[in-house]
C-alpha cells in the first residue's frame, strides 16, 4: 500500500516483516517492523495516514503509528483464527477484521483500541468494503452469502447467497451500487438502496474472480481475475 501522499511503499511478506521504502529512492525510511514468527497477511492504513494495521495468520491484529513505527495498543486478539483481511472506516474510526471463524470490529478512538466482536459470524469472510459514508459494511463469505453491517446498531444482514464462492466486494464512489465478484467467474451489480441485482452479472470465462474496484468517477469497473484459470487477468467494465 502506498502511504505519505504516494511518496512511501509499505509492503509485509511472510517472514511476519512490514518494510517501510521511500519510493523515490528505493531505500528503507525505517528498520522493518515486525508481527513475529508469522506471516502478515493484509495491511491497511487509516485514511488520516496515522495508523498501519497488520493482520497475521496466527490470527493477531497489530496496529502502529505509521509515522513512528510505535506500537498502538496492545495486539489485538479477540479472535485467534487466521485473518484473512483488515480494513478502516472512512472515517479512520473504526477497524474491521475479518477472520476465519467471525468478523471483529475494533474502535480506534482513544489511546487504545477495543475489540467488538460482531454477532454472527459463522464462516469466513473473504472480502468486504465500507460504504463512502461509513454506515455500512458489506462482507462477502466463503459459503457464498454477502451481509450487511450496520455500523452503528451493528445488526447484519443478508443481502444474497450466491451458489459460489464471494471473493470480491466494492461500493461505487457515490454508495448506490455494490460490486459482487465469486470464484466461478462472474460479477454482478446490487442496488445499494433496494438490495436488487442491477443488469446482468459479467462473466469471465475459466477464471476466478479476485478483486474488483470501481473508478473515481463510478463509470468503470476493474476486474482482476485470476490468470492460471484461463482469463487475461484484467477487466474493465462500463
Amino acid at each position: 500500500i502506498f502511504a505519505d501522499g504516494g511518496r512511501t511503499v509499505i509492503a509485509s511478506d511472510d517472514s511476519g516483516a512490514v518494510s517501510m521504502v521511500d519510493v523515490a529512492t528505493g531505500r528503507p525510511v525505517r528498520p522493518p517492523l515486525s508481527v513475529g514468527d508469522q506471516a502478515a497477511d493484509s495491511l491497511a492504513l487509516s485514511p488520516d495516514g496515522r495508523l498501519l494495521a497488520v493482520a497475521t495468520f496466527g490470527g493477531s491484529v497489530l496496529v502502529w503509528n505509521a509515522k513512528t513505527g510505535e506500537p498502538y495498543g496492545s495486539p489485538l486478539t479477540v479472535d485467534t483464527s487466521p485473518v484473512n483481511e483488515v480494513a478502516f472506516s472512512p472515517d479512520g474510526r473504526t477497524l474491521v477484521s475479518a477472520h476465519q471463524r467471525s468478523t471483529v470490529v475494533w474502535s480506534t478512538d482513544g489511546e487504545q483500541v477495543i475489540g467488538e466482536p460482531l454477532d454472527g459470524g459463522i464462516d469466513l469472510t473473504t472480502d468486504m468494503a465500507f460504504s463512502p459514508e461509513g454506515n455500512r459494511l458489506v462482507a462477502g463469505r466463503f459459503d457464498g452469502d454477502v451481509i450487511e453491517y450496520d455500523r452503528a446498531t451493528r445488526r447484519q444482514a443478508r443481502l444474497l447467497h450466491l451458489g459460489s464462492i464471494v471473493t470480491a466486494v466494492a461500493f461505487d464512489p457515490d454508495g448506490t451500487r455494490i460490486a459482487i465478484g465469486t470464484v466461478d467467474g462472474r460479477v454482478r451489480l446490487m442496488d445499494a438502496t433496494s438490495k436488487a441485482t442491477v443488469g446482468l452479472p459479467l462473466d469471465v470465462p475459466n477464471a476466478a474472480v479476485w478483486q474488483v474496484a470501481f473508478s473515481p468517477d463510478g463509470r468503470l469497473l476493474a476486474v482482476v481475475v485470476d490468470p492460471n484459470g484461463g482469463g487475461d487477468g484484467f477487466y474493465l467494465q462500463q
